[in-house]
This record gives structure tokens, sequence and C-alpha cells, in this order.
């Protein structure tokens, strides 16, 4: 067998091996390769970067278990930025597995002792039930007086961090991370059209193409397209993590296929015109 034929007939185990040793190495030593942040992450991070410190930011956790890998990250990501920039964060879900996201969140990110927050004076979670559209505008605009409790069943009223609340005046910007198409597009509706706040969204790169047109339109200041934008607000903040590491095992995988493609391309074209093949 001539060398030209040994390049095109590499065994299927070999290029199994690779691509299971590209997976694997960036889990145990993540490798930060060069990522180039997309524009959406970039308007996302400077609509985050320009609130006020102070106010108060709604932040949306509505991607449940088959959502956690994609969107957790870039969960975290931006729950680091909140902090950062002393913001009073009003977290929002309806459900038991979203709540347990939150406390996930709040675990990996320390906001006590990395930021020296204070539940109930800094950051509150909310656990609401009903149709969407009705939570959204409760939240927004007739907080303290429809829900009475957080999802501890401590009461809102008496927490510092709504001494002196304004409602809508003081809610500066909602945030929302969801696999739903009718909650990216119903905060469209409520905290933008309706409330006039800004909103920042994230979600699964399918649903991408159905909502780029609200954030052409100027409706959503900026977005986390899947993974890769959750890796692009990791590195936006200084703070990589999985997404990171999944942005890794994206491009090693991808550089092994690439480097089978041009094996098995030298070696049909050498035995063509260098080896006497056809």
């Amino acid at each position: 067998m001539s060398l030209w034929d040994k390049l095109e007939a590499v065994p299927n185990w070999v290029l199994y091996i690779l691509v299971l040793l590209a997976m694997a190495y960036p889990i145990f030593r993540p490798l930060g390769l060069p990522i180039v942040v997309g524009g959406p992450s970039q308007e996302a991070y400077k609509a985050v970067d320009a609130t006020p410190e102070g106010t108060y930011a709604v932040f949306h956790i509505a991607y449940g278990a088959g959502g956690k890998p994609t969107l957790q990250p870039a969960a975290v990501a931006m729950s680091h930025h909140l902090f950062e920039k002393n913001l009073k964060v009003i977290y929002f879900c309806d459900n038991a597995v979203d709540l347990a996201n939150i406390w996930g969140i709040f675990d990996e990110v320390s906001p006590d002792t990395r930021y020296g927050k204070e539940y109930g004076s800094d950051y509150v979670v909310l656990s609401l039930t009903g149709p969407f559209l009705t939570q959204a505008a409760v939240v927004l605009s007739n907080l303290l007086e429809t829900i009475p409790t957080d999802a501890r069943g401590q009461s809102l009223k008496g927490m510092p961090m709504f001494q002196g609340y304004t409602e809508t005046e003081d809610i500066n910007i909602v945030c929302q991370l969801t696999t739903s198409g009718d909650i990216s597009e119903g905060w469209v509706y409520q905290a933008v059209s309706r409330y006039e706040r800004r909103l920042v969204g994230g979600w699964l790169s399918m649903m991408t193409s159905s909502m780029i047109p609200y954030y052409q339109a100027g409706q959503i200041q900026g977005f986390i397209d899947g993974s890769k934008g959750a890796a692009d607000y990791e590195v936006l903040t200084n703070k990589p993590g999985e997404a990171v590491k999944i942005t890794d095992i994206l491009s090693l995988t991808q550089v092994v296929y690439l480097l089978f493609i041009i094996i098995g391309n030298v070696g049909y074209f050498g035995k063509k015109y260098m080896g006497g093949g056809k």
C-alpha cells in the first residue's frame, strides 16, 4: 500500500479517539481559545453596563432542565455583571425547576461573599404562578401591592431593597433567558411596548431567527445566542466558565475534522497526480 493509499484509508477509530480527546481535554484543562465576540452579545453587555447604579433589574430565568446546559452559563455571567454594577436584582421564575436553577446561580456567583451583597437588601427571588403576561405586568407595574412574599415566604414590603421603591420608575432594565418563544416575545410586548423598559434577551440558537427582527428594530437592546453567546458574555465579563469550555470543545473537534479532510484530500490528489491513480 502506497503512502497515498494510507492517507486515504486512515482507520475510523483513529478519528474517533482524536475527537474524544479533543472533547475531553478542555473539560479538565480549558484552553481559553480566542473568541470573536458577536455584536448582539456586545450590545447586551453594553446595555447592562449602562444601567445606573442603585436602580432595579428584573432577571427572568425560564429555561428548565433541558435548556440549563446552554443558558445557565449565560445566567451566571450576567449575574456577575449585575452585581458588579451594584444593581438591585429581582430574580423571577414560575416553576420549581427554574427556582432551583436560580439557587444554583447563587452557588456559583456567591453574591454575598464575593460582592458583599445581602438577600433582601440587594437581590430577591420571586416564584410566581399564572399566565406569563399577567406575571410580567404585575412585576413591572404593581409588584408590592400584588405579590406579598418572595420565594422564601418573606414579606417584600419589609425588605430594605424595597424601601422607597416606586414600581416601574425604578426598574431600568429587564433581562430574560428562556427556551420559550412565548416568553421571549412576551417580554417585548410587556417590557418594551407597554412599559418602555430596556430589554436584553437570551435564548437557544434555534430561536434567533424569530427574535432577531425585534433586535433589528431596536426593541431588544442585545441578546445572547445559545452557547456561543454565553461564551461571549463570559469573555466580556472576564469570568470564563462552562460556555468557554464548550467553545473550546467545539473548536478543537472542528480542527480534528478539518485535519482529516485535508489528509484525505492529500491522499486522493497525491494518488491521482503523483502515484498513478485515477
